[in-house]
């Protein structure tokens, strides 16, 4: 399953209808992804994890043509001790009593936003550990300043990024799970919030999940949103709204 979504058709860059039977393609994959889930957004095995300071980095599972892209990065926030004495990981976990939350930023935010809520949870007695999402902060492509391949007019690459996203948040909870966490949660807002419950409902180590500026749909966030106006833009010429839902219902929240 691992390649399986970059060989979807693309439409980027189409001004022509696209041809029926290539969206009956990629409608067709979305129906098989849907009822393999727990295939489709399997983690084979978990990563090796490397941990510098506050910055967990691994291989993502989905690997890419970008290199900079392949490499996950997550900031861990442990509960300190007072005065701020770090100690052991035993203490990090025993401070919080064995609770640490992933949390999930939205499309293009930079690598300080949601810091503030990692704090805030610090500061209620629970670890954070923040993750990159593709295509973002620390795994942006050169010559890029956005995210674009994380959301785009390129159907099968949206689908292979937002299912790398589910695979790399599933491989964070299981490195917090060998830290010795085990009451964990997830937060995601907006994109985010998508790849959280996409991951909370294929993950059996996340106990409870906080969906800020969530949708049903990933294909009417995209089509209706002021931000993705120009991914739109690059698609509305050939397809139409109800094609982007049924293209992109594997990742949404409720695909049916």
């Amino acid at each position: 399953m691992r390649h399986r979504v970059a060989r979807t058709p693309a439409v980027y860059g189409t001004l022509d209808p696209v041809p029926t039977e290539q969206l009956d393609t990629i409608f067709r994959f979305n129906e098989r992804a849907i009822s393999g889930s727990d295939e489709f957004f399997s983690l084979d095995r978990a990563p090796t994890f490397s941990l510098e300071g506050d910055w967990l980095t691994f291989q993502s599972p989905v690997k890419t043509p970008f290199p900079e892209n392949n490499t996950a990065h997550a900031r861990y926030f442990p509960v300190f001790g007072h005065p701020a004495i770090r100690g052991s990981r035993a203490q990090e976990i025993a401070r919080a009593r064995g609770r640490a939350v992933v949390v999930l930023p939205h499309w293009n935010a930079k690598a300080q936003e949601h810091v503030a809520l990692c704090e805030l949870l610090n500061r209620t007695g629970i670890a954070a550990l923040r993750l990159s999402l593709p295509y973002q902060d620390r795994r942006m492509l050169p010559g890029f300043e956005r995210a674009d391949y994380m959301v785009s007019a390129n159907l099968g690459r949206t689908l292979q990024a937002n299912r790398q996203a589910v695979l790399d948040t599933r491989a964070a909870v299981h490195w917090l799970e060998a830290q010795g966490y085990d009451r964990i949660g997830i937060v995601g807002t907006s994109l985010g919030s998508c790849i959280a419950f996409l991951t909370f409902v294929h993950e059996r180590r996340i106990r409870v999940g906080v969906y800020n500026h969530v949708s049903s749909y990933f294909g009417d966030v995209v089509w209706e949103g002021l931000t993705t106006a120009h991914v739109r833009r690059g698609l509305e010429a050939a397809v139409t709204r109800d094609d982007v839902r049924k293209a992109w219902l594997a990742i949404s929240p409720i695909p049916t």
